[in-house]
């Protein structure tokens, strides 16, 4: 990498770039995405006969039963088009493209930190295999939405259900409902999008650094109150913790080991065993150590 920036090195490496942004907008807005195509469902669904079912339902299971699968099968068929019709190929395209942007955002993070180490711009060809790693990112979360589609259809029906059965009031009904859309189309979805492209831009910043030749990364958390097992923090006893390993010397090649007095040692069972995004809503992001690149560089150079 720096014999392709056609750099001369000095001795020792620059102090550069000390922070790995994550794209918070993005994350905003993905949320946004997940949630506008989870609501096309609520607008499929057909409660106008649900005084009647409440009415007749001790003298006419019969007609409350098929009220009810009509319902279900209305919004199967809705869930049907938003995922396996245009509408679901749309939705997939766009969850591509927004992972493409998380790879720009990424690799303007990426090139300020070999700005900082060069002293100058430099554009690195990217690493092989990043339209697939993309690729098997926008599958794997077309698939969990879908899935947070069938708890949706799920969680409405047997509200629906519950609701004739137990004599509640359609007005009770529709808060009930709120609740559920609530927690399904704005909590469970905010979780997808903060994990997800946490996850991705975490992925990225490895492979890009490990392709450069990066064998070590410093462990940085976010710094606030919601690091896991911080004491002053929202979650002080969270095992494992990422504020025990924050600032500590870490392997690409092992999410096992750290650095400790010049040897690499096994992590305590308190702490992560794996790399920085990777654990979910793991805000924490790995800060390339060139040291290894460096004296390649030097030794190149002799």
């Amino acid at each position: 990498m720096l014999r392709a920036a056609g750099k001369r090195m000095p001795r020792k490496p620059p102090v550069g770039k000390r922070s790995w942004l994550a794209p918070w907008a993005l994350e905003k807005r993905y949320l946004r995405m997940i949630q506008a195509h989870l609501r096309k469902l609520t607008e499929k669904l057909d409660l106008s006969r649900y005084n009647e079912w409440l009415s007749t339902y001790h003298r006419d299971e019969e007609n409350l039963a098929d009220g009810m699968a009509r319902n279900l099968q209305a919004l199967r068929g809705a869930q049907r088009d938003l995922f396996d019709g245009p509408e679901g190929e749309n939705f997939y395209n766009g969850i591509f493209s927004l992972g493409g942007e998380v790879s720009a955002f990424n690799m303007a993070q990426w090139q300020g930190f070999l700005k900082g180490m060069l002293g100058t711009e430099f554009y690195p060809i990217d690493y092989p295999g990043v339209a697939e790693t993309l690729r098997t990112w926008a599958d794997q979360n077309f698939e969990l939405i879908r899935s947070l589609s069938d708890t949706y259809i799920a969680k409405v029906n047997q509200i629906v259900t519950d609701g004739v059965r137990n004599g509640t009031r359609w007005e009770e009904l529709i808060v009930d409902i709120r609740k559920m859309d609530n927690q399904i189309t704005y909590t469970r979805a905010k979780l997808i999008a903060r994990d997800q492209v946490s996850k991705l831009n975490g992925e990225l910043a490895r492979r890009r650094q490990v392709d450069a030749g990066v064998e070590e990364y410093e462990w940085s958390t976010s710094g606030d109150e919601r690091v896991r097992g911080n004491p002053l923090g929202t979650n002080p006893k969270a095992i494992p913790s990422h504020y025990l390993m924050d600032g500590l010397t870490c392997r690409w090649d092992n999410g096992s080991v750290y650095l400790s007095g010049g040897a690499w040692v096994p992590r305590t069972a308190r702490m992560s065993q794996t790399h920085p995004s990777r654990e979910i809503s793991c805000r924490c992001v790995g800060i390339p150590i060139f040291r290894n690149v460096w004296n390649e560089a030097l030794d190149n150079q002799a």
